[in-house]
């Protein structure tokens, strides 16, 4: 369904460039070049467009992609979960016996960093699909260090419960708290997803509308902040709205300070039907949200 508003093409100002990692942004100048007095092409038809275009092969991939994220997440929280519950089993169960069997400790710690290191491992891999953006700090927080937090959770305790003992022997402590520190080490390390990419740059953002939709094409307006991927998406359909511009992201960034990409339109395109292409068409490879750098 096509939107009711008038749609206005913008051309890129010749000196706004897109470069890999960096961003070059005009003021809010410069007047439409074109105007559309009907709607565009409604987004993910099966009209061939020039240029690159995805693949039903890629398209699936990545509509693939998005939604292992969120399963990623599910698993890595259960398994904290659980080692959480051993440390306690640890903490209140088996540190009050008068001895502890050191045995049976070390193996539950063993479990639990095991459990521990496959979680942040499946939480890793989620991020490096669904990147979050640097200005939202806490989902960003949340998201690359979330795993260290629990690493910490699941062996700081133990640490200091062992060390104030009464019933362990300065033997049992030292080894105990030993085996417990060096587990903890590798996991506060692996739980600081460092490297993640992020999708704020333009360069970044036009890499995911191109694999989502398989054009440089984007919707905005006057007054908002997201970039959209369908003229008739419901955010920018309001009352509000007397105007909506179209053009490449490029085009975009030269007359507004734009921030992300819209997530119903991202949502809405990556559970769209695989647009079918040509053999000949050129195939994007592996692109995919996973190599957002």
């Amino acid at each position: 369904m096509a939107t009711d508003k008038k749609v206005t093409r913008v051309e890129p100002k010749p000196q706004t460039t897109i470069s890999a990692g960096s961003s070059q942004t005009a003021p809010q100048a410069g007047s439409p070049q074109t105007s559309l007095q009907t709607a565009s092409p409604a987004k993910g038809s099966q009209t061939k467009r020039s240029g690159n275009q995805p693949t039903t092969k890629n398209r699936i991939k990545l509509s693939f992609e998005t939604t292992i994220p969120d399963r990623n997440r599910a698993i890595a929280l259960v398994l904290w979960m659980i080692a959480i519950g051993l440390e306690v089993a640890v903490i209140f169960r088996l540190l009050q016996f008068d001895p502890p069997n050191t045995v049976l400790i070390i193996g539950l710690i063993a479990c639990i960093g095991a459990l521990s290191t496959t979680g942040i491992l499946l939480w890793y891999s989620a991020n490096q699909l669904d990147p979050a953006p640097k200005h939202e700090k806490l989902r960003y927080f949340v998201q690359n260090y979330l795993g260290l937090v629990f690493a910490l959770l699941a062996f700081v305790p133990i640490i200091i419960v062992i060390m104030l003992n009464k019933n362990t022997s300065r033997q049992q402590k030292i080894i105990l708290a030993a085996l417990t520190t060096m587990t903890l080490a590798p996991l506060a390390f692996l739980g600081i997803s460092t490297g993640i990419p992020s999708i704020d740059t333009p360069a970044q953002q036009r890499q995911v509308v191109v694999t989502l939709m398989g054009v440089d094409e984007v919707f905005w307006t006057t007054n908002g902040s997201k970039l959209h991927l369908y003229d008739d998406c419901a955010y920018i359909n309001t009352a509000k709205t007397s105007e909506i511009f179209v053009g490449t992201v490029a085009a975009a960034y030269s007359v507004r300070e734009l921030s992300e990409i819209c997530k119903p339109c991202y949502s809405r395109a990556s559970k769209a039907s695989p647009i079918e292409t040509d053999p000949g068409e050129a195939d994007l490879g592996e692109v995919g949200l996973s190599e957002v750098d």
